[in-house]
């Protein structure tokens, strides 16, 4: 998985029993935008990357009525142990352990596919994206929500927690977000700002694009 995986794993198995307080509600507030722009609808094929206890693939999912199929990935045990206790029993959730850059899914499996608030740990970025087009149906969608690196604010901040924080990888610009997803073949729909530092970057597999070897 390589050192910054396991880093990753590492830090956030330590957070997994309290990471449902009240301490991260700012975590679900953000979500929670999110998902209200989503297009959801009954039958979507969904998966959350870097799921932790699986709050949104459920959330998902009830607003679906559970008709669908409902999938969170994470590279921490102790987070899908926790999303698999707090499953709800009549629906159809399904939390996979493993890494975001290898998707335990087949060629064109997923309707719609988000990240939120851990897009910037991933060592491989762009293997990440290829990944979810490689997944992803024609037409289907990819919305990730990060700290952006648009202004100086950010990139302070961005240099701050990449000498002090050992998990983080990079904050993206707009323009790195666009790149990322045109070199996977993704059509860059738009980016929509919430909390002012956070954005939300919309993408679409194309009928016609650029596909990843």
């Amino acid at each position: 998985m390589g050192n910054k995986a396991e880093i990753n794993a590492q830090k956030w198995d330590r957070r997994a029993s309290t990471y449902d307080n009240k301490s991260y509600d700012v975590m679900r507030y953000m979500q929670k935008r999110l998902i209200d722009i989503l297009p959801l609808k009954t039958g979507i094929h969904f998966l959350d990357l870097g799921c932790g206890t699986g709050w949104a693939v459920r959330e998902v999912a009830r607003r679906c009525n559970y008709q669908g199929e409902f999938f969170g990935i994470d590279i921490s045990p102790e987070m899908i142990q926790k999303a698999k206790e707090n499953a709800n029993s009549d629906s159809d959730d399904n939390y996979k352990l493993g890494n975001a850059e290898e998707l335990p899914f087949n060629d064109s499996s997923l309707n719609l596919i988000i990240c939120t608030n851990s897009f910037h740990h991933y060592q491989n970025p762009q293997k990440v994206v290829g990944e979810t087009n490689r997944v992803l149906m024609i037409g289907g969608s990819m919305y990730v929500m990060d700290l952006t690196d648009d202004n100086f604010l950010v990139s302070m901040f961005n240099k701050y927690v990449r000498k002090h924080e050992a998990a983080h990888v990079k904050f993206y610009s707009t323009q790195d977000f666009r790149d990322l997803f045109s070199n996977a073949g993704f059509e860059y729909i738009e980016g929509q700002s919430i909390l002012g530092l956070m954005k939300i970057h919309i993408a679409r597999k194309p009928e016609i694009g650029l596909r990843v070897g």
